[in-house]
């Protein structure tokens, strides 16, 4: 595993967790999000390869699809939640295993679109939390790949994990994506290290299970040691080595705060943003 390939993992995986919302979904789709994000925990502490995992993931997606008519509640709405939770999970590995950017581009402009097309024809009370939330993820990956869909597409992130969590406050994956998007936004668009400690501390007070402690106890560190606050920052991390000691995003985050880096700054020096302005372009 390359440190780039565990930094995204943390980054992309904390897309699993509890939820009521305003837009009804199944006990079955929110149980297996729930196992979902259990899973790709477990993928953090293993040697796999990527193609191992791969296999894996693609598996339980389709068993999931040949079961979800029968448990839905809003079948439609529910499939694209699942379309974007396994298209953002498979993220992380992708790029082990192809080197078809273009490919990975046009599936995650594919599954923004159809997202988006969903979200038009629907008023807010039949949308839940999950949707708006993994819309925003969905996007935000697509939009990394270029410049110019970061500007033009970031005010519309930040709107989607604000509706996410106007319909379910305590969604830890919501306070994840705005917390990153304060984080990294410029302070004259509006970012906030306040702001994103606000929302990263939230989601770990909001956090239900394991899972989402784990991952959201990793992310309130990585921000605490940007603010200065090695101390406390050193004690989340404890936190979730406590929860789930076989994770290697925990010793590579050590690794890079002796250095003096957080994972935030990692990840800013390795990015897939480019300077392409068509953004159907190959890179």
């Amino acid at each position: 595993m390359t440190k780039k390939f565990i930094c995204l993992f943390g980054i992309l995986v904390f897309c699993a967790c509890r939820i009521f919302s305003e837009g009804r979904i199944s006990d079955y789709t929110l149980n297996n999000l729930s196992n979902l994000m259990n899973m790709m925990m477990e993928f953090s502490g293993r040697d796999d390869s990527p193609e191992k995992i791969l296999k894996e993931i693609d598996d339980f997606e389709k068993k999931i699809y040949s079961e979800l008519e029968e448990h839905a509640i809003d079948y439609e709405q529910e499939k694209l939640i699942f379309e974007s939770e396994f298209a953002v999970q498979r993220y992380t590995y992708i790029f082990s295993v192809s080197d078809n950017l273009r490919n990975v581009r046009m599936e995650l402009k594919k599954q923004t679109e159809k997202n988006e097309r969903w979200l038009a024809t629907h008023d807010s009370s039949q949308v839940n939390a999950w949707m708006y939330s993994l819309t925003g993820d969905v996007t935000s990956l697509y939009m990394t790949f270029s410049f110019w869909l970061t500007i033009r597409n970031g005010f519309h992130i930040k709107d989607l994990y604000e509706k996410a969590l106007a319909a379910n406050p305590n969604l830890p994956c919501a306070c994840s994506g705005l917390g990153q998007w304060f984080l990294y936004a410029p302070g004259i668009f509006g970012g906030s290290m306040t702001k994103a400690r606000t929302r990263f501390k939230h989601g770990y007070d909001s956090a239900k299970n394991d899972g989402e402690k784990f991952f959201a106890s990793l992310y309130y560190s990585q921000l605490l040691f940007e603010m200065g606050k090695k101390s406390e920052s050193k004690a989340y991390l404890e936190e979730a080595e406590k929860i789930f000691p076989a994770g290697k995003n925990i010793s590579l985050y050590r690794k890079l705060n002796e250095k003096g880096i957080s994972m935030f700054d990692y990840n800013r020096e390795h990015t897939g943003v480019d300077k392409n302005k068509n953004e159907n372009a190959t890179l």
